[in-house]
């Protein structure tokens, strides 16, 4: 691998780790979703991965309100199309709904 290359592959890589991630279809249980924008809730994005601390935050425009997840540590490998899974806490805690990454 050239310098040239490895300088290639880091851009790459950093392209896949971000602590924002724009949501779209999103679903409260039982709540509105004013009740969690700006407060801590978690999410988990794969199975087994370990709850990590977020912040839901409305972005509006002219098409509509549009909502951000902004993560407290940069996240490896979200695609759009996978589903977050919001909670209320980090052990246990009751699924509060979740949405697709847009």
């Amino acid at each position: 691998m050239t310098v040239a290359d490895a300088g290639e592959y880091q851009e790459k890589v950093e392209e896949l780790v971000s602590k924002e991630i724009d949501l779209e279809q999103v679903n409260i249980i039982g709540n509105n979703i004013d009740d969690i924008l700006e407060k801590d809730v978690y999410a988990r994005i794969r199975y087994r991965q370990d709850k990590q601390k977020i912040k839901i935050v409305k972005k509006s425009d002219k098409s509509g309100d549009k909502f951000t997840a902004i993560f407290d540590k940069a996240q490896k490998g979200m695609a759009k199309g996978q589903s977050i899974v919001f909670y209320d806490k980090l052990d246990g805690g009751k699924c509060l709904g979740g949405a697709i990454i847009s």
